[in-house]
């Protein structure tokens, strides 16, 4: 009962503000989604028949917003003109349209319901993209997104690395913590061989952006100072310390590899548009060395802090251990890539529709246990590209990339006028549609959120 009336008077405040001012409600849905990584933290209702946090507050600013909206539009008698003031409208309906059809064919497929509902309520929350971004045009509003989506990533990445020191220290509210995450699916806690406590919270992907915006801007100013250090400038390096410790110690290769081709893009485009001198260069790979080597002693710290005494100590082996793909969660994913290429292969046009499962052998020792053969059939696939193809068709392919590319698109054609946030934008998006090759997050809340934020932060370079 405490929780149904925590998460009420959550949803009553939400309420309260998306009347007063709608860019409030939506902040606090964009705070939910990155602190809240799954979105089951609070629940509303009663066991077996509740409603999580996360969607009731989607249900509650959408309705309140868009009722809002409408007595407006009656009042004035005419419809916003900033209600066409967006770049993304076919590319986002196309999508839509592609998840619409998705569930009739999973319907007509004879797809379990269950997993067609539970599939379509989270390509649901891809509309909540059209108020964020339409609606909030405000200079107030949109500078208000990025401000409260990097305090949260930073209240995530502190959270990342009270979780480290807990457990590699071996305290006592280690296991109650362990239950409490595993119960409410807040992320994933696994001991390793070296000892190593791995801390994977899904919404550590917002570091990724986090730190890409936080070490440019970090730049940008050290540049403007004459490459001079200032308590302001200091404070960014930090952040983007931080946001790098979050990314090394989740120790997910899909984020590393999201990561290298993130700073490849940055690269390419500084050579082939911008000419700086070899000066320049060596003064900002000084600097980013910097930041790496500061990242290092966070974790050195947090790792081999002496009270109480560590059981884990800290070295290189453990990050090359885990870039060897050679365990049995990789070895799952590359066991399930044929299956899902080939039933992808017989119906590449219309695909199977939301609910969709397979049947692949699995090397998860959890798996292992519950079947003789090692067989397992489930809906929820690592490979992200191929899970969209395999239920949305090519539709949802092509609008898919169509709404990438005019995210692109738009970071391109400022990336003179304001270089630095350009380039930030690109190598986040890069960043995403790479790592959504291994793990899927362009059918999730957290990937439309993060899209959303690339989408508000680009019209701010209009």
């Amino acid at each position: 009962m405490v929780v149904n009336a925590a998460a009420l008077i959550i949803l009553g405040f939400a309420t309260y503000l998306t009347f007063k001012k709608p860019a409030y409600g939506f902040l606090i849905i964009l705070c939910e989604l990155i602190i809240g990584s799954q979105g089951y933290l609070l629940w509303v209702g009663e066991a077996g028949n509740h409603l999580s946090l996360r969607i009731a507050l989607w249900i509650v600013v959408m309705v309140t917003w868009l009722v809002k909206e409408l007595f407006e539009v009656i009042r004035e008698k005419k419809i916003p003109a900033y209600w066409f003031n967006f770049s993304y409208y076919f590319p986002l309906l196309l999508l839509l349209l592609a998840v619409v059809v998705a569930v009739i064919n999973g319907v007509l497929h004879g797809n379990d319901t269950t997993l067609i509902f539970i599939e379509a309520k989270r390509w649901l929350y891809l509309v909540t993209i059209i108020p964020i971004v339409i609606l909030l045009g405000d200079s107030d509003s949109r500078q208000k997104f990025p401000l409260v989506a990097g305090a949260a990533v930073v209240w995530i990445s502190l959270k990342t690395l009270l979780l480290l020191y807990i457990f590699s220290h071996g305290l006592a509210i280690s296991s109650p913590i362990y239950a409490w995450t595993r119960a409410d699916l807040l992320g994933e806690i696994t001991t390793l061989a070296s000892g190593f406590s791995r801390v994977f919270l899904q919404s550590q992907v917002f570091a990724i952006p986090g730190f890409i915006f936080s070490s440019i801007i970090f730049l940008k100013y050290l540049n403007e100072n004459s490459w001079k250090l200032s308590k302001r400038i200091a404070i960014y390096g930090l952040t983007s310390a931080l946001f790098l410790s979050v990314i090394i110690t989740s120790l997910s290769r899909s984020f590393w590899f999201g990561m290298a081709i993130a700073l490849f893009v940055i690269l390419f485009t500084i050579v082939a548009v911008f000419r700086q001198n070899i000066r320049q260069w060596f003064i900002t790979i000084g600097y980013i060395i910097g930041i790496g080597l500061t990242t290092l002693v966070l974790l050195f710290i947090v790792l081999q802090f002496p009270v109480p005494k560590p059981l884990f100590s800290f070295n290189a082996k453990l990050l090359s251990d885990r870039a060897n793909a050679n365990d049995a969660a990789a070895d799952s994913r590359w066991a399930l890539l044929p299956v899902m290429t080939q039933a992808t292969i017989k119906e590449p046009v219309f695909a199977y529709g939301l609910g969709k499962t397979l049947t692949y052998t699995s090397s998860d020792p959890r798996i292992a246990k519950s079947s003789v053969d090692g067989l397992y059939t489930t809906n929820a696939f690592e490979w992200g590209w191929l899970d969209i193809w395999l239920k949305l068709g090519i539709l949802g392919v092509v609008a898919y990339l169509w709404l990438l590319l005019a995210i692109l698109k738009q970071a391109i054609s400022t990336l003179k006028i304001n270089p630095y946030q350009s380039l930030a934008i690109m190598g986040s998006l890069f960043a995403l549609l790479s790592l959504n090759m291994f793990t899927p997050y362009l059918n999730h809340p957290l990937g439309f959120a993060y899209l959303g934020l690339l989408m508000l932060i680009g019209r701010r370079l209009d």
